[in-house]
This record gives C-alpha cells, structure tokens and sequence, in this order.
C-alpha cells in the first residue's frame, strides 16, 4: 500500500513539475548594457505559469527583453509562447519589445512596481488578456505595446497612471474589448491612433492635465458617446482629424471640443 501511495506521489509531481517550475536552466540570458543587472533574452521551458527567478547566477534579473534600438539585436522572450500566467519579480525595471508579443492564451500578468518602462508591443495579441495593472512606477508605454498587430490584446478595462506622461501611439489600437479607460491626471498628450479602432469604447474622461491629441486617436471608435473634458481645460492642441467613423458622439461632446478648438469632423 505504501508503494501505491509512493507512486501515485511520484506520478503527480511528475504532471504537476512542468505546469509551474521553472530554474535558471529555463532561461536564456545576458547582462544589461551597464553590466549590473540580468537580461531575460528567451524563454526554454515548457511551463505554462512562470514566475521568473529575482536572480540568475546571483544577479538580479532587471530586463525582460530589451528596448531594442535599431542598432541592436531585439529579444523577444516570450513572444507567442503558450504561457497563461506571469509573475514578474521586484527588481525588473524593463518589460522589453515584443516581450510577450502573440501571447494569446496569457490572462494573467503581475508586474511589480519597479518596472518604469513597456515597450512597444509588448503585449499585443495577447488576445485573452482582459486586465492588467499598470503600477504607478511606469514613466513610459511603448507604440503597441496592447494593440494593433494580432488584432490587438483582449483587454476589457485599463488604469493608466499619473506616472505617465503621454500614451503613445496605436497603444491600445484595435483592442476591440475595451470598455472602460481610466486616465489620471498627470497623462498631458494622447498620441495617433491611441484608442484607434476600440469599437467598443462608450465614454471617456480626459483629465484636467491632458494638453493634446493626435492624429485618428480615436478613430474607428464607433460605440463611443461621450468624452468628459474637466471645466479647468481652456485649451487643447488637437491634429487633424480625430474622431472619423465615430458616428455615436453626442452632441454636448461635440460642443465641448469645437470650444477647445477642435475643427475636425465626426
């Protein structure tokens, strides 16, 4: 009887092992540009949830990836992996390009707040991906970095922080999930195609401290009816047309936005 049990315990932790473990022999690495500190260039194993290690070797694990400047080589660790949760250590200040790109059956992330930077695509097409949360630590959110290629990520709902002081380009572009955006002030600029094609955004509020909008960064937002303007906005730098086929936007929107100058059409 003893055996039995034995074995049963053995077969279980061999089914079990591979879904959740994960040693340094998992990861492919490198070290920072400044030498200090852990790159994460790829990930080997075949764990569905991964909690990556602080340190490898003794050194603290700072990059998931890289930001990937033309000049350089670009590692995208995960990218299109069929991983479905992440837990990202204290420690890492840098969630690379590309890092989780094509992710699709990732649901759950949890960044620590020593992350300062996203890079671009870092979670487009995680397609089941419905929340995240964004630390206040983040100062940057690269073009894409939830949007646009694979049709977007899944994201239903997103809190961007005061930390941040613009969101870039096509960040959340065909997210065609989301419902709910939350911006809080800090957020002055609203780069192109930003919001592009989130077919199922109602309502947004702008916080007082947001100073410009680019070019289609609303575009293609064809359930949207309302974006809230706080009273204490006199004026907004807006480029060219924002809001093409977005055919639902009241009235008292639209009013407010030709007083901040706003010339385009709806």
């Amino acid at each position: 009887m003893k055996g039995k049990v034995f074995l049963v315990f053995i077969l279980l932790a061999m089914i079990l092992t591979p879904i959740w473990a994960q040693t340094e022999s998992d990861f492919t690495v490198g070290l920072t540009s400044d030498g200090t500190g852990v790159v994460i260039r790829k990930y080997n194993g075949t764990a569905t949830v991964v909690k990556i290690p602080a340190t490898i070797q003794g050194i603290t694990v700072k990059e998931i990836g890289n930001w990937g400047e033309p000049w350089e080589q670009s590692y995208n660790p995960f990218e299109e992996k069929n991983i479905t949760s992440v837990e990202i250590p204290n420690g890492v200040t840098l969630i690379g390009n590309s890092a989780f790109q094509g992710c699709s059956q990732l649901t759950q992330v949890i960044i620590p707040d020593t992350v300062t930077r996203i890079g671009n695509f870092a979670f487009s097409g995680c397609r089941n991906l419905r929340t995240i949360t964004i630390p206040n630590s983040v100062t940057e959110i690269g073009d894409s970095s939830f949007g646009r290629a694979f049709f977007g990520s899944g994201l239903t709902s997103i809190t961007l922080p005061r930390s941040l002081a613009y969101i870039a380009s096509a960040t959340f572009g065909n997210c065609t999930n989301l419902t709910s955006v939350t911006i809080l002030e800090g957020v002055k600029r609203i780069d192109g195609q930003a919001f592009e094609r989130c077919s199922a955004l109602q309502t947004i509020a702008l916080p007082a401290s947001i100073e410009e909008i680019g070019q289609s960064a609303f575009e293609g937002c064809r359930a949207l009816t309302t974006i809230t303007i706080p009273n204490s906005v006199s004026r907004i730098s807006f480029d060219g047309q924002l809001f093409g086929d977005t055919p639902n936007i009241n009235l008292a929107t639209q009013a407010a936005l030709k007083r901040l100058g706003y010339n385009g059409n709806f």
